[in-house]
């Protein structure tokens, strides 16, 4: 169970680095100004894919620590 939580907590911190990354590119793609149609495209398509990961990257994290807090709550 603790290697979950560590698992969980890696994955999360992850994905929230991946998730700004993500929004950050959304934003430089979308105010690209030499192809304005395929920039904002690919600027709403990073974007959305940006917020699933990072919203996916909260719960899973959350997730994490509750499982944590039950455990050493059984434990001790």
């Amino acid at each position: 169970m603790l290697l979950f939580t560590q698992l969980s907590r890696a994955i999360a911190i992850i994905g929230l680095l991946y998730g700004v990354f993500s929004l950050w590119g959304s934003y430089l793609a979308y105010t690209n100004i030499l192809d304005q149609v395929a920039a904002r495209s690919e600027g709403n398509r990073l974007f959305s894919h940006g917020l699933e990961v990072l919203f996916g990257s909260i719960i899973l994290g959350t997730l994490a620590e509750i499982s944590l807090s039950l455990r050493q709550k059984k434990d001790g």
